[in-house]
């Protein structure tokens, strides 16, 4: 769940999923694109920004509820 990007950090977007909690994440990353154009966050280059993919990928494929998805995806935004 990115709001950046990945080719252009400089270009953001808002509620590109489907999640149980979509307007709370979509508040979060609201807030988190305002923090990152005012620069009280960097968003990192491309290498630092995927370290664990593979791990977290796995865990999305292993869910087998729609719960296990809600809160894969909250310990992701953690």
């Amino acid at each position: 769940m990115s709001v950046a990007w990945e080719k252009n950090p400089q270009v953001f977007y808002v509620g590109m999923g489907s999640y149980r909690l979509s307007q709370i994440v979509v508040d979060v990353q609201a807030y988190l694109i305002r923090d990152i154009i005012s620069g009280k966050h960097v968003v990192p280059d491309l290498s630092q920004r995927h370290p664990n993919d593979l791990e977290r990928e796995r865990e999305m494929k292993e869910a087998k509820s729609g719960d296990d998805l809600m809160y894969s995806g909250i310990k992701y935004v953690k």
